[in-house]
């Protein structure tokens, strides 16, 4: 639940970085219904080490966040996946980086050792059983939420 909350507060931050102006709405409640549907799927999932997991999908996401945020400080748009492939031209762009690295981009990584801190000194015994009812209710509700969405905005 803890890794849903600040994912979101993540959001709130990024949009407010990137200037969304449009959709601000849909883009915060899309956002969050996947992180619920992601989150949701891992909280109600037999896996032992669900902290751990949900550690590992949040480090992801906020790191994908973070780079996110510093190309757009420094081109003034969003990456695309066409512009993952340039990844290797970064070198050239390393002075830049330093200027780009500010507290306000560098809080989608500065918290990262403070949830790893929780996740290892969190009890071990995460292996609550719920109904199968709610299991496969939960994540499949959200996953229609996100359907109708989705054809919503298509």
């Amino acid at each position: 639940m803890i890794f849903s909350i600040l994912l979101l507060l993540k959001v709130l931050l990024f949009m407010s970085i990137t200037n969304i102006e449009h959709n601000k709405g849909i883009i915060f409640f899309t956002s969050l219904v996947v992180t619920l549907l992601i989150f949701s799927l891992v909280h109600f999932s037999q896996y032992r080490r669900k902290n751990l997991l949900g550690l590992i999908i949040y480090g992801f996401i906020s790191f994908i966040m973070f780079a996110d945020v510093m190309y757009y400080s420094h081109f003034n748009i969003l990456p695309t996946v066409k512009l993952l492939g340039l990844m290797g031209q970064v070198g050239a762009v390393g002075d830049s980086l330093k200027e780009l690295f500010t507290i306000k981009n560098a809080i989608f990584l500065l918290d990262l050792p403070f949830i790893i801190f929780f996740v290892i000194k969190s009890p071990r015994n995460e292996s609550k059983v719920y109904d199968r009812k709610i299991r496969w209710g939960v994540p499949i509700s959200l996953l229609a939420v996100l359907v109708c969405l989705l054809i919503f905005l298509a």
